[in-house]
């Protein structure tokens, strides 16, 4: 996944004004001076998919998506158990770079773990970025069932997912479905963007929720079926990013990503999921 800087700054309203005039105006747009893209993850469940991504923002205007990442950073991820508040106790993991993959970083012996915080830093040449994020508490999941219906001579099935919304408040959820009959997979934009939905418990806690999915699946299809809980910060950054996805192009009305990565030219998130599975198999 390529997370994508638009050009627009203060020179939107005037090209919008402009767009009227009968006489053609030339416009110098001033280069984009660029900034490093921070796509990081820490997870429970599949080690795999704790890892970071180091790339870099592209020019609207003179777009180059090869993904160049950058080989040459420092990565460490620090592990916190929470001892008591304002008592937490470190354990420092450093990731190592792939050797294919250019910006990618990971570490096999990496393992999150349920109601830790996690700390990551960066250092690339002489330049310092750092992000905290947690591991909150996992929400499982009830149960899936589908509901076959007959479309002609072809019977297909609709599928829902059943979950106990917590009672306390603060729960941010990303559920993601995958047809598939494995549940591993490689990376987290592996997951069609038509298959994850992020919501949160602003508006309901403490009850059984139902979601039935407006698409129907074939007798036989395998689903692979996951939700995670992330923190607030976390959920902004991605509730953000869906926005800005859905913005209409660089002369849209801009909207400012929330990123929860500190430090001079940079942009993304270091996201923590809470992960859950299951698996369904549509049957007749």
């Amino acid at each position: 996944m390529l997370l994508k800087k638009y050009l627009i700054g203060s020179f939107l309203v005037l090209i919008l004004a402009l767009t009227s005039c009968e006489k053609d105006i030339n416009i110098k747009v001033p280069e984009d001076d660029g900034k490093v893209v921070v796509e990081a993850y820490i997870n429970n469940l599949y080690p795999n998919l704790n890892y970071v991504l180091l790339t870099h923002t592209v020019n609207y205007f003179n777009p180059d998506f090869s993904l160049k990442g950058y080989a040459n950073a420092v990565v460490k991820i620090g592990e916190g158990k929470i001892n008591a508040p304002g008592d937490t106790t470190w354990k420092t993991f450093t990731l190592n770079p792939n050797p294919i993959l250019v910006g990618f970083y990971n570490n096999d012996s990496l393992q999150g773990k349920e109601g830790y915080a996690y700390k990551l830093e960066i250092t690339l040449d002489n330049q310092y970025f750092y992000a905290y994020t947690t591991i909150p508490t996992v929400v499982p999941i009830d149960s899936l069932t589908r509901q076959v219906v007959n479309n002609g001579t072809t019977p297909r099935a609709f599928f829902t997912v059943h979950f106990n919304e917590p009672a306390s408040i603060g729960q941010n959820y990303r559920v993601m479905l995958r047809p598939a009959t494995d549940e591993h997979f490689n990376a987290w934009g592996d997951v069609a963007d038509s298959n994850q939905t992020f919501f949160n418990d602003d508006n309901s806690n403490g009850v059984y929720r139902h979601f039935t999915y407006a698409r129907t699946f074939a007798i036989g299809d395998t689903i692979q079926y996951y939700i995670a809980n992330m923190d607030r910060t976390t959920y902004n950054f991605w509730d953000s990013y869906v926005s800005a996805r859905q913005n209409g192009g660089p002369f849209a009305t801009p909207i400012q990503l929330r990123s929860n990565v500190k430090g001079k030219n940079v942009i993304g998130s270091f996201s923590g999921y809470a992960l859950d599975h299951m698996q369904l198999i549509i049957k007749p």
